[in-house]
């Protein structure tokens, strides 16, 4: 009797033991779907904060200069991934047809670059209302210029300062670029290193190495559906420093030390736009900007005006923001 007591307590213990074992396992699997339902809708939270984006342009520009005039059209397209709409990756791609039969390259690409860019990424929400943003962006060598100098393409990074106030808005925007280039050498014909738009040319220096930047820029918009904006971007340019003394022949400037470049070039351009929103993401933009040197030549002297005909132009933009 007493053997048969002991034997069915031990069943019970087992049985309890079993049951036991088997509410714990139903447990971490209720818990381990509960953590994938959870993970996946982290997952599904994280991917919905990325979003499609592109900005699609179509510029003819035309030079006033009435003794060489310049017309030409500009495709422009930049697709973009956008994470909460303030950081963003995008690839700046452009292509030039220009009109006139005596133009050197009348089918030319601009020099593509890849950007990321970080949107009002900080704020002084109590005092100074100043929103910060940022980009850095790489240039790929692919213009016909480029690739005949055997440039390497171009670093830059931009820091923007704005601020709203009413119907006005104000920037600063601060940049520096590092042009490399396998001669230290390009052609002369130097484009305004912080449009891609604006098809601005000026004879400027002919071995850039290093650009810096200061764009000033004011906008109202009288209307929600116009905005009438100003820019002026002052240049400042070095030269690549050689490495070596020049061995040339017949040159009476030939020296056993190398030569120091610290000449600064100086530039300016002026941009007037007006943008009218035609319908959600279309716009039409109107303007004119010129990209000239300061210094016009030891006999023209120093000059700031941006109405100067032979490096001015007006331009036409249809555009799709999205």
């Amino acid at each position: 009797m007493k053997r048969a007591v002991i034997a069915i307590g031990c069943l019970v213990l087992l049985a309890g033991g079993s049951r036991s074992t088997s509410a714990q396992s139903l447990e971490d699997i209720e818990l381990k779907k509960a953590k994938a339902q959870q993970l996946k809708k982290q997952q599904e939270s994280f991917w919905k904060d990325f979003k499609f984006g592109f900005l699609g342009i179509v510029e003819t520009a035309t030079g006033v200069n009435a003794d060489r005039p310049e017309v030409a059209t500009l495709l422009y397209f930049a697709p973009q991934i956008k994470y909460k709409v303030r950081y963003r990756l995008q690839l700046n791609m452009g292509f030039f047809g220009r009109y006139l039969n005596r133009s050197t390259n009348p089918w030319d690409l601009t020099d593509w670059s890849l950007q990321a860019s970080a949107l009002n990424f900080w704020k002084d929400k109590k005092t100074t209302k100043i929103a910060l943003s940022a980009n850095l962006r790489y240039y790929l060598p692919l213009s016909i210029a480029s690739r005949f100098n055997d440039r390497h393409g171009a670093l830059r990074g931009v820091l923007k300062a704005t601020r709203a106030v009413w119907k006005l808005y104000f920037g600063f925007e601060f940049g520096a670029y590092y042009h490399f280039a396998r001669y230290s050498t390009t052609d002369t014909a130097m484009q305004d290193p912080s449009s891609d738009i604006v098809m601005t040319e000026g004879m400027i220096l002919s071995n850039t190495r290093v650009t810096l930047s200061q764009r000033l820029i004011f906008a109202y918009t009288p209307w929600k559906r116009l905005t009438l904006s100003f820019l002026w971007t002052f240049y400042q340019r070095w030269g690549y420093q050689p490495t070596e003394a020049y061995d040339g022949v017949g040159s009476t400037l030939i020296t056993d030390t190398v030569r120091k470049n610290d000449v600064v070039y100086h530039a300016f351009s002026a941009i007037f736009d007006a943008t009218f929103s035609v319908y959600k993401w279309f716009y039409i933009a109107l303007g004119y900007s010129s990209f000239a040197p300061v210094q016009k030549g030891y006999a023209s002297g120093v000059s700031w005006n941006p109405f100067d005909p032979l490096y001015g132009q007006v331009y036409l933009d249809l555009m799709m923001i999205y």
